[in-house]
């Protein structure tokens, strides 16, 4: 059995507070590896989207490997890149959250934790609401 590859990053937030502690390191730590995933992939999807025929093309006319970067290469990953980045700011702020969750003093992650253990339902549904209203998925 195999979990979404967006989930199975999020396992690692133990790991993070044990060997960064319960600070705003591990926190930092869980985001970054959500949105360095994403991005990775992100930049190789648009350097594998490049049309085959436009980079002939600059060959052909004898454009070198820094015109081919600049004008063909760069173009297509920032296209991909800022079209993902709404995405990767959910993977941040869920990651956050998630590291929060697990261990933090502070921050909507704890309120959650905090929320859960004193049943109080209300505290639940609006900290839920406001994470809907800023996660983008």
């Amino acid at each position: 059995m195999t979990l979404p590859q967006r989930h199975s990053r999020v396992i690692l937030a133990p790991l993070f507070v044990i060997w960064l502690g319960i600070g705003l390191a591990s926190k930092v730590a869980l985001s970054l590896i959500l949105v360095a995933v994403l991005m990775f992939f992100t930049v190789y999807t648009g350097i594998r989207q490049v049309d085959r025929r436009l980079v002939e093309r600059i060959v052909t006319l004898g454009g070198d490997r820094w015109s081919l970067v600049r004008h063909v290469y760069l173009p297509s990953v920032a296209a991909w890149v800022l079209g993902n980045l709404k995405i990767a700011v959910g993977f941040a702020f869920t990651g956050t959250c998630v590291g929060e969750f697990v261990a933090a003093t502070h921050g909507l992650g704890y309120l959650l934790s905090f929320a859960q253990s004193t049943y109080n339902a209300a505290l639940m549904f609006a900290l839920i609401f406001l994470i809907l209203v800023v996660v983008p998925d």
